[in-house]
């Protein structure tokens, strides 16, 4: 497959997870979706694929992908939503339409049960590592990195419902957050700027409620590499310090890691730790 047909087929497979996630936040078939945008997926991978018009190529493509189901799904998604509804009906079963807040999801809709186990099923895929046997199985470093990739672009369009309900909360503490640890051991410095980034997200949208599991990661992945443990590399120098940068536009973001652990007794202190390092930092 070459250059032009990868990136095609990546943002097709993204694409999906927006529209099946947005359907997972509104609990309806019938949702507005944003498009891909195929340069920021690539943002940190196939960089020797993008020359030429390739990305432009995608984008086109996706766009038209995406304008034609707009105009041709809109009365096969009525008829479909009809029949669903239908069958709730019959089967005494919540009909889809707008969440509440908070509400307890278990028992719900066929939707949100499918998008919980979409999104399991690519943490665990992210979490397949190679056999001594195939040390350099490249296949598999192929699918940890997409796989990464569509867990970023979930998690980039996430809504509110992933932040106020208790089981979407939970599925990221048990999943993405154990993917995120057992990947943050790899020197592959494309699965660590995904790592870096999803943590942004984290920090930024859920840090309210994974407070231990920021704890964790910040001096995992932001202060060794700051604090120079196990030698880093001048492009994981860089992409902390573009991550902290982004951090930094956000004043609350600075104080609610102040608040919750430098003035926790039980909690590391975190922005002591983080200042100390910008200061001596080379």
């Amino acid at each position: 497959m070459n250059g032009t047909n990868q990136i095609c087929a990546k943002s097709i497979l993204a694409q999906m997870m927006i529209i099946v996630f947005t359907r997972v936040e509104e609990n309806s078939m019938m949702v507005d979706f944003k498009t891909v945008s195929v340069a920021e997926l690539l943002e940190f991978t196939d960089r020797n694929l993008n020359e030429g018009s390739s990305i432009q190529f995608a984008q086109n493509f996706l766009n038209e992908i995406v304008d034609a189901k707009s105009k041709e799904g809109i009365a096969e998604s009525k008829l479909c939503l009809q029949l669903e509804n239908d069958n709730s009906e019959k089967k005494g079963e919540p009909i889809y339409g707008e969440p509440s807040e908070g509400a307890d999801l278990s028992g719900y809709s066929k939707i949100r049960e499918d998008g919980f186990m979409l999104f399991k099923n690519l943490c665990k895929l992210s979490m397949k590592f190679s056999s001594q046997e195939h040390a350099d199985d490249n296949i598999l470093l192929r699918g940890k990195v997409l796989s990464l990739e569509l867990l970023k672009v979930i998690m980039d369009n996430a809504g509110p419902i992933w932040r106020s309900n208790e089981r979407f909360l939970n599925v990221i503490k048990q999943f993405l957050c154990l993917s995120l640890l057992k990947n943050s051991a790899l020197s592959v410095m494309t699965i660590f700027q995904l790592l870096c980034s999803i943590f942004k997200n984290l920090l930024s949208k859920y840090r309210s409620g994974l407070k231990s599991e920021i704890g964790i990661f910040f001096p995992m992945l932001i202060l060794r590499v700051l604090e120079n443990v196990l030698q880093p590399s001048f492009l994981q120098k860089m992409t902390v310090l573009g991550l902290l940068e982004e951090i930094s536009k956000d004043p609350q973001i600075i104080i609610d890691v102040f608040v919750n652990y430098d003035c926790d007794v039980d909690a590391p202190n975190i922005f002591e730790r983080y200042l100390l390092s910008i200061l001596y930092f080379n």
